[in-house]
């Protein structure tokens, strides 16, 4: 998980324009940094094609909205690179 973790920070610092020092484990992709939807959309295309995958933003994005999964799961950047990691696990699996 640690080249994944130093893949998204790297992507996110670089696509968002961030120094990557201030994206930590704790930090809110979206209230913390101001993350736009669109480089989140970006990091994310480029994140699928890094790691041959499909992230489910749509889907995540719901289950957020209907209560099922925190957003702390899956938009602060730890619980983020969690899932992104589950996802990687899941397609060389």
């Amino acid at each position: 998980m640690e080249g994944i973790y130093q893949f998204v920070q790297s992507t996110f610092s670089e696509v968002c324009n961030i120094d990557s020092e201030e994206i930590t484990p704790t930090t809110n992709l979206f209230s913390d940094l101001g993350i736009e939807s669109m480089d989140f959309m970006d990091v994310c295309y480029l994140i699928d094609e890094k790691y041959s995958i499909r992230i489910p933003i749509g889907e995540w994005m719901g289950r957020v909205n209907e209560g099922d999964e925190s957003a702390a799961d899956l938009f602060v950047f730890e619980g983020f690179v969690k899932a992104v990691s589950k996802l990687v696990e899941a397609e060389f699996a």
